[in-house]
């Protein structure tokens, strides 16, 4: 979403039209909140993150819109993040171009009830921070889901893979072994999803131009069929390129 996107109309057409069961969206602006919301009969969300910026604190959020009721609907709280001094020195200069603090970041967790059966579904917006973070507030979110049900994890984890901005992971607080260019963090997060039973049918589609990286994830359960995984060539005001999957439970 980019939690200063301005393109609301552009925005609710796209999910209107969209023809989804169910819409994960990331830093929605609390300005959009309640439009999105509108959309769908069922609706869960949480607050992605608190920011003050341009003079203005920002409460941005992780949505779950749904065709089915939602029931068992949780937040999962991720740990404060300590930045070390040179990344608040990044963030104070680079204020202009939008960077700002963040606290209170949550993932959102529900439980879908459609014909086929139950599915838990979860909104999730991990950090940008430093890799081995990302790891563990992955492994947060896929604790909080129940043994046995099938589940869909989508939203922007920040997997770095271009080499040539690595090194930024530094100025954002990672250890020097974390930035180099040869780092490979995808490697080791596949080999996760897959000990966790997790398909990511998005695998080598870039979702995000400047990254030039699969951001933006979709996963599914190894017990859901999937039928198609496309990225949108629009961008609907922000930087990450919509993504979609369609499954079907066996």
């Amino acid at each position: 979403m980019y939690c200063y996107n301005r393109a609301h109309s552009a925005v609710l057409a796209f999910v209107q039209n969209s023809g989804a069961d169910l819409v994960l969206l990331q830093e929605v602006p609390h300005t959009l909140l309640s439009s999105l919301c509108a959309l769908y009969p069922h609706h869960a969300y949480a607050i992605d993150s608190e920011r003050v910026y341009g003079g203005h604190e920002w409460t941005n959020y992780n949505v779950i819109l749904s065709r089915f009721p939602l029931i068992e609907v949780r937040t999962v709280t991720f740990e404060p993040i300590p930045l070390p001094f040179r990344t608040k020195l990044a963030i104070l200069c680079m204020t202009p171009l939008g960077w700002a603090r963040t606290w209170n970041r949550n993932a959102i967790v529900a439980r879908a009830e459609t014909p086929e059966g139950r599915i838990d579904v979860v909104s999730a917006h991990l950090t940008l921070s430093r890799p081995k973070l990302r790891a563990q507030e992955f492994e947060t979110v896929m604790a909080s889901l129940a043994p046995g049900v099938p589940a869909i994890v989508g939203g922007d984890f920040n997997i770095i893979e271009r080499p040539l901005i690595k090194p930024l992971s530094y100025i954002l607080g990672a250890d020097v072994s974390e930035s180099v260019p040869w780092f490979d963090e995808r490697s080791r997060f596949e080999k996760r999803f897959s000990e966790l039973g997790m398909l990511n049918p998005l695998r080598h589609h870039i979702t995000h131009g400047f990254a030039r990286s699969q951001l933006d994830h979709i996963l599914v359960s190894q017990s859901l069929t999937v039928k198609e995984a496309t990225v949108s060539t629009e961008l609907y005001g922000s930087d990450h390129a919509p993504v979609s999957v369609t499954v079907a439970v066996r």
